[in-house]
């Protein structure tokens, strides 16, 4: 009877514990939780995980705004160790709709995801980890997914070590194949902690990308070299002629 006292009573004082943490989640006036994903319909809940080694329950969730459900959109960050919450606004340049996915929790890093403007052939992903020397989450890995007629192109940049990936997938209509090709490089960024994230740090790195597809591969250059003018003879020509 003492043990089931006991264990009842540790039970009730965590379930206590996190309800208080949970209250620490105070939503905005004229703000409320999503419910429900406008990106693709799926169950929007708050995540509990724990970002770093402290053994406390962190909170996230994603709220609106009443008036301008897909306009005015923050994500919400409650950090136990610290007390603090932490606001995320995503707010894109040119953006007027902001299609959130549902959270995740992947390898106990955060992800949050999003699609622009009712565009569903764009979607941008953004993954969190915790940082030890900053003492705060960060972004560890950065994806963007964007669709053009048959072409399909993922970019990838992980943040960690700097290394970029984009893949084309292309869709031969007429053999209902596709053909893969990708590029890649390396470039090393600033940490960029949740509490300075803004848009401008994921348009640095998509113009970093950008000018990777913008680069003209050494071999072509080097086989437009060797091709001949217009209106010039080669010496093989020349040799025939004599």
């Amino acid at each position: 009877m003492k043990k089931l006292l006991l264990f009842f009573g540790l039970f009730s004082g965590s379930m206590f514990y996190a309800a208080q943490l949970q209250a620490q989640l105070k939503i905005p006036k004229g703000y409320t939780e999503l419910k429900k994903s406008p990106a693709n319909g799926g169950m929007m809940k708050r995540i509990t995980f724990r970002q770093d080694a402290d053994k406390k329950d962190d909170y996230v969730t994603v709220i609106s705004s009443k008036e301008k459900p897909t306009e005015e959109v923050k994500i919400l960050f409650y950090q136990s160790k610290e007390k603090k919450l932490i606001s995320l606004n995503l707010v894109p340049a040119g953006a007027k709709e902001i299609l959130m996915f549902p959270l995740r929790v992947v390898k106990q890093e955060l992800e949050f995801s999003y699609g622009m403007n009712g565009d569903k052939n764009f979607a941008r992903f953004v993954r969190l980890g915790f940082d030890s020397t900053l003492n705060q989450l960060a972004v560890v890995n950065y994806e963007t997914y964007i669709k053009e007629n048959d072409v399909s192109t993922l970019k990838a940049y992980n943040l960690l070590t700097g290394e970029y990936k984009i893949t084309y997938n292309n869709l031969d209509n007429s053999t209902n194949q596709i053909h893969r090709s990708a590029k890649f490089g390396t470039q090393k960024v600033a940490t960029m902690t949740i509490e300075d994230l803004n848009d401008a740090f994921f348009d640095t790195l998509d113009e970093i990308m950008a000018a990777k597809e913008r680069e003209v591969p050494k071999s072509a250059s080097v086989k437009d070299q060797d091709k001949p003018k217009p209106g010039t003879k080669t010496k093989s020509s020349r040799k025939k002629k004599k």
